[in-house]
C-alpha cells in the first residue's frame, strides 16, 4: 500500500483530479456496479441503466439510498448549498466532454 500512498493523496486532494471536481460514489455487489459521476447514476451489470439526477432530492436519496451514505446531518441550507455546487461541477465537467 505504500506505493500507492503519493498518488492517494493527490488524487483525494488535488484541485486538478476528477475525485475533487466531480463528485464520485461507487459500491459492487454480485450483480453489478453502481457509480455516481457528477449527478449521472449508472448502473453497470443486471438491471443496467444510466440516469442524470435532476433534483436536491434525488441526489440525497441515492447517497443515503444506494450508498449507504448518512447524509441525515445534512440540513437544507448545506443541501441546497452542496447540490448547486455539485451541479455546477457537472455542468462543467459535461461541457469538457466527461474527461
Amino acid at each position: 500500500m505504500d506505493a500507492f500512498a503519493e498518488r492517494l493523496v493527490w488524487l483525494s486532494s488535488a484541485p486538478e483530479s476528477g475525485f475533487v471536481r466531480v463528485l464520485t460514489a461507487e459500491r459492487r455487489d454480485a450483480a453489478g456496479v453502481d457509480a455516481l459521476r457528477g449527478l449521472t447514476l449508472t448502473r453497470v451489470g443486471d438491471n443496467a441503466h444510466a440516469a442524470t439526477l435532476s433534483t436536491e432530492a434525488e441526489l440525497f436519496d441515492v447517497l443515503g439510498d444506494l450508498f449507504g451514505l448518512d447524509v441525515s446531518t445534512v440540513d437544507g441550507p448545506r443541501r441546497r448549498g452542496l447540490f448547486a455546487k455539485i451541479r455546477a461541477a457537472h455542468d462543467k465537467w459535461e461541457a469538457a466532454g466527461r474527461p
